[in-house]
């Protein structure tokens, strides 16, 4: 299972998995708790919601190993287990370069931020798709040609809002072909890109909203001529840019939210988790195996 390269995510729980009951038994067992921090943050490597998983596996078999320990008739002593809950705590920090981003993705994406319906937490917003679903539902694919929709409710100040009779007007007197070609005229035309930059070009003949074809994330930073500009969510849940006439260089740049803030909390834990492996290598009193 570990080298088909299909089954890459059942490996990664495997081993994550694996590696965490390893550390808890060493750590009930022996009072050997130094691998259960890295065990605890290998899951989070994976994905956040392995925390969760892997919370309910901890729990389940900390539980178990202290009702055998009951009905053995042995004594446990509940500062093993407060040891053992400090250090996976600890792991969660360890990790947190890694999680505390991907927490943002996934609460910034449609299915997160419950913009797209998703059975397992809820239904989408009505109010965003009716209006789209029977306003515009006879010709969607082309009123997306003229018009956009912003999340902002002020809109953007440089385009005057569009009625839906003057939008039917306009798809009457515009056949598709003839918008398309100026839509072409005014493309956005692609000089750099790396997975954290976009930059290109663009020229406008009157005031407009560059819209780019990818999801919305707090992350993205956007430069019009070398000066900071603010991105805007339009047509529910993608990225864009109001520019005003004229020829402009658009550069969008991506740093992940919560990153130096996750570093932060990653170094820390790496101190605390120093001095306490220097002071207390060991739990006392651990639980006694009995095999």
């Amino acid at each position: 299972m570990c080298m088909g390269s299909c089954w890459v995510i059942n490996a990664d729980e495997v081993v994550g998995f694996a590696f965490l009951l390893f550390a808890t038994e060493a750590a009930l067992s022996r009072g050997i708790w130094i691998y259960l921090p890295f065990a605890t943050a290998l899951l989070g490597i994976v994905t956040v919601f392995h925390f969760y998983l892997g919370a309910l596996l901890l729990c389940s078999y900390l539980g178990a190993r202290f009702l055998e320990q009951r009905i053995d008739g042995q004594s446990s002593n509940p500062l093993v287990l407060i040891g053992i809950l400090a250090a996976a705590a600890l792991g969660v920090g360890l990790a947190a370069i890694f999680w505390l981003p991907s927490v943002q993705s996934i609460l910034n994406s449609p299915r997160g931020s419950g913009l797209i319906p998703n059975f397992a937490f809820g239904v989408a917003p009505a109010k965003i798709f009716n209006s789209i679903r029977h306003s515009i539902k006879w010709a969607k694919a082309q009123a997306l040609i003229h018009v956009m929709t912003v999340d902002d409710k002020k809109g953007v100040p440089s385009i005057p809002k569009m009625t839906i009779d003057e939008l039917k007007e306009r798809l009457r007197k515009t056949p598709v072909k003839d918008a398309l070609t100026d839509k072409k005229a005014s493309a956005f035309k692609l000089t750099r890109f790396r997975d954290t930059l976009i930059e290109g070009r663009v020229k406008l003949t009157q005031p407009g909203v560059l819209v780019f074809q990818m999801p919305f994330d707090n992350g993205w930073q956007a430069v019009v001529d070398h000066q900071s500009a603010r991105p805007i969510k339009a047509d529910i849940g993608l990225i864009a840019v109001d520019l005003s006439a004229g020829e402009h260089l658009v550069e969008l740049h991506y740093v992940p939210p919560f990153l130096y803030m996750g570093g932060g909390v990653t170094l820390m834990s790496i101190s605390v988790l120093l001095a306490r492996a220097w002071k207390r290598p060991r739990l006392t009193n651990p639980l006694q195996l009995k095999l």
